[in-house]
């Protein structure tokens, strides 16, 4: 868990992972981001390349205050 103020861009990393929690390096799935923060400033979705190792960082900008949740969620498989 971290901290973010209101309207501040802030870094996030997404990893994907394998079942038994080591980084997928061949991961290229597209994921899509989600948040209860309905005013946020969330990236696009993002397909994953060879070249990312299964692991590429992205920008979001909560706009609400309180707890927010991001979620990134595999577009096509979404237990992932």
């Amino acid at each position: 868990m971290s901290s973010a103020s209101i309207g501040v861009a802030v870094s996030v990393t997404v990893a994907a992972l394998d079942a038994y929690g080591n980084i997928a390096t061949g991961y290229v799935g597209t994921i899509k981001f989600t948040s209860n923060d309905s005013k946020a400033i969330l990236p696009s979705n993002y397909t994953f390349v060879a070249g990312d190792d299964g692991v590429h960082s992205f920008t979001v900008t909560f706009k609400s205050s309180g707890t927010q949740t991001l979620t990134a969620t595999d577009t096509h498989t979404g237990s992932i």
